[in-house]
């Protein structure tokens, strides 16, 4: 059967920009023998979430190179690029499709998902019907440079004014029968910005709001496995039997477990360094349980 066939790789592999660890993710793909004179190709769709798409990411010189869809904060120099790299250097001839985009939820990967909104002045001439004015706004001003990934939808307003609203499409769209590998992250289901700015944040952390932030994230763990599984399932929906799926875990946000957070106006201290740490190893079984 096409559903039990599908093969989930890695339950959880953490890609710290480093090909170190990504050589790890590797194995999915051994490198061909030093004999091939053809590389194989090999077809690879990334999905996720601002971690995926490469936020913060930087080329050779340190500047941010982000590419794409406005917001997603795409980078070519990504870990996923870096693997992809790699495999070229194994004998591979490695495609990329990066769908990934931040703050990009698990939902969002299977439906699409609307960005932003704009009034924009349609170049119709005078005088046209509400349709016309709405197509050549999407021909015109509201035109995508990323058919397929990016869409508009176009509604008069009036005069010779329309509102376009954009929109990404879902993730998985990319992924097709021709598809070798998918390489997925979480979604960004459970936020992490409050743990980040109560625990960690300098002026803004406090002992109390950052126990609040975990606890809420905690209690949202068993949802984010119904959300991983509920992806693959879409995955073993549109692709065929022999698919690799990776998916990567996340990096923990501290390097030990001793930091204790006190502040001044709380009794008490939290420590907040090993109950985040405690959080991740917990994410990461729960997002086993989900590929096992």
């Amino acid at each position: 059967m096409r559903q039990s066939s599908i093969r989930i790789v890695a339950a959880m592999i953490s890609a710290n920009l480093l090909l170190g660890s990504l050589t790890v993710v590797g194995r999915i793909f051994e490198p061909t023998t030093a004999a091939a004179t053809v590389a194989t190709p090999l077809n690879v769709v990334l999905i996720g979430e601002s971690y995926a798409a490469g936020n913060g990411a930087r080329d050779t010189d340190g500047k941010r190179n982000y590419a794409g869809p406005k917001g997603c904060y795409r980078s070519p120099t990504n870990w996923a690029a870096q693997y992809g790299a790699w495999l070229d250097s194994q004998g591979y001839q490695v495609t990329l499709v990066n769908r990934a985009c931040s703050a990009a939820t698990t939902h969002n990967y299977m439906e699409r998902r609307r960005m932003d909104a704009r009034v924009v002045v349609s170049p119709a001439p005078a005088g046209s019907t509400p349709e016309q004015f709405e197509l050549a706004a999407l021909d015109g001003p509201c035109k995508t440079l990323y058919p397929g990934d990016e869409s508009y939808l176009a509604e008069y307003v009036d005069a010779n004014k329309v509102e376009c609203t954009r929109y990404m499409e879902a993730q998985i769209d990319a992924i097709d029968e021709d598809t070798d590998l998918v390489l997925m992250t979480g979604g960004n289901d459970v936020k992490f910005g409050p743990i980040i700015t109560h625990c960690f944040a300098p002026i803004l952390q406090a002992a109390g709001d950052c126990r609040r932030a975990v606890e809420e994230t905690r209690a949202k763990l068993g949802e984010i496995k119904d959300l991983t599984t509920a992806v693959l399932n879409k995955i073993r929906e549109r692709a065929r039997p022999d698919i690799k799926v990776a998916l990567v875990g996340y990096p923990y946000l501290v390097n030990n477990d001793t930091f204790q957070l006190t502040t001044w106006w709380e009794a008490g201290s939290y420590a907040s360094a090993g109950e985040v740490r405690s959080l991740g190893r917990e994410g990461d079984d729960v997002q086993r349980s989900a590929v096992d």
